[in-house]
């Protein structure tokens, strides 16, 4: 099943360990968790997502895809599916 998971770049590879079921959800409540200095992506999982199946392939190895940008604290998001 396709989902969303947000990865908080500020941290390096830390994958947050909800799962929404679309792009806009996830960018939502990465809104209303991001503080300041920090940045996130969106990345697409399906069922080879390592935070949902921990024997999936590494962080970032599973991804079929991400944001191209990261959200910085305070800029509007681009509701990119």
């Amino acid at each position: 099943m396709t989902h969303y998971h947000i990865r908080w770049v500020s941290f390096g590879t830390k994958l947050d360990w909800e799962a929404f079921r679309t792009r806009e959800e996830a960018h939502s409540r990465a809104d209303q968790l991001v503080q300041s200095n920090e940045t996130f992506t969106i990345e697409q999982f399906d069922g080879n997502c390592p935070r949902c199946n921990p024997t999936a392939p590494a962080p970032g190895a599973g991804a079929e895809s991400s944001d191209s940008a990261t959200k910085r604290p305070g800029a509007v998001s681009s509701g990119a599916s």
